[in-house]
């Protein structure tokens, strides 16, 4: 027999656990959507790679290859990612939660997520191999923008630190 406490401690767990799971998705939106996909150096140019000024037409053309493979894959993990979120949230809904299946879920989620974050740094990785020492000291002498306005300071303002993506 369940008592009131423990019926409170499951609910703030499942509470706990959907908040999670929607901020997660709600960051990995916000991080995706912020790289820049069709930011200043147009379509095309992430990580602020549009706004080398010396690039050659056949470095943006691979740089833009490589950018719509990783929209594809990471598209495709997206959908898998949902899906399990989706199975997940089910589970720790139900009325019986199946513990094994929701560390299995979890766990498969977690998975998904990772592959997504390496799929990412693996298109960042080919894209600096691809600019000359150059014009990767240009783009880390570049102030980090997003959206027009200095990361941190006001709009046209001076980023707290330059570099990075």
């Amino acid at each position: 027999m369940k008592t009131e406490n423990y019926r409170q401690k499951e609910a703030d767990m499942k509470r706990s656990v959907i908040y999670v799971l929607l901020t997660s998705f709600l960051v990995a939106g916000a991080v995706f959507a912020g790289q820049g996909y069709r930011g200043q150096g147009g379509p095309g140019m992430a990580y602020g790679i549009g706004r080398i000024t010396n690039l050659t037409q056949e470095q943006k053309d691979k740089i833009f290859a490589l950018e719509q493979s990783l929209r594809k894959d990471v598209a495709a993990f997206q959908v898998d990612a949902d899906n399990v979120a989706y199975e997940l949230h089910k589970v720790l809904t139900a009325s019986t939660i199946d513990e094994k299946k929701a560390n299995d879920l979890h766990a498969k989620l977690q998975d998904l997520r990772t592959k997504i974050a390496n799929r990412g740094f693996e298109t960042h990785l080919a894209i600096m191999k691809l600019l000359t020492p150059d014009q990767r000291k240009q783009l880390a002498d570049m102030p980090r923008t997003r959206g027009g306005s200095a990361v941190g300071g006001p709009k046209g303002g001076v980023a707290p630190r330059k570099g990075g993506w």
